[in-house]
Order: structure tokens, then C-alpha cells, then sequence
């Protein structure tokens, strides 16, 4: 992944519907940095050209799943995709729970 400044990060964000609220988005930045492998793949490919989130399935959570029950923007997926790919059981039951 290419080394993003966090205002680079911050006014994607932003452009994906985040809060333009420092503490909220220094939360978001931090998870961005920490991203998994695969997660930084796909928030580069995001990032530099708006590509589609790819399709996946972990413990029945779904790109789709996501948008339809909690309106989840891009950015937000990318970050619940590392979350699932990291500790799946817990992050689907935690998803599917209710994200507050």
C-alpha cells in the first residue's frame, strides 16, 4: 500500500461520508494504518481508483450485508473485511449483534 499522509487518509474519508471530526477520523486513521495484507490492498485500490469492494463471505457477513443493514460506505467494509479476516467469530457475532 502506498504510504498515505493522514490528511490524505482523512479527506477520503470525509469524501466517503465520515465525520469531518478530528477524533473520530484519528480512530479510523490509526485502524487504516493497521490494516491487514489484503485489507491494504483492497483500501489501495479504493483509494487511488474507487474500485469496488470485492465480494466476500466471512461467518455469513457480506459486503452487501453490511450496506444494506448498517448503510456501510466503502471505507467502512474495508475496515470490517480486516476486522472479519482477523478474528472472525467475534467480529460476526459482534456485526450481526448490532454495531453501536
Amino acid at each position: 500500500m502506498k504510504e498515505y499522509t493522514n490528511e490524505e487518509i482523512k479527506a477520503r474519508l470525509v469524501e466517503d461520508d465520515y465525520p469531518n471530526n478530528d477524533l473520530v477520523l484519528g480512530g479510523v486513521i490509526a485502524k487504516v494504518r493497521n490494516l491487514g495484507p489484503e485489507a491494504k490492498t483492497m483500501f489501495d485500490n479504493w483509494y487511488t481508483a474507487s474500485a469496488p469492494i470485492p465480494k466476500f463471505d466471512i461467518e455469513a457477513v457480506t459486503p452487501d450485508y453490511l450496506r444494506e443493514r448498517y448503510n456501510m460506505k466503502d471505507a467502512a467494509i474495508i475496515l470490517a473485511y480486516d476486522w472479519l479476516t482477523k478474528s472472525p467469530k467475534e467480529a460476526s457475532r459482534l456485526i450481526k449483534k448490532g454495531i453501536k
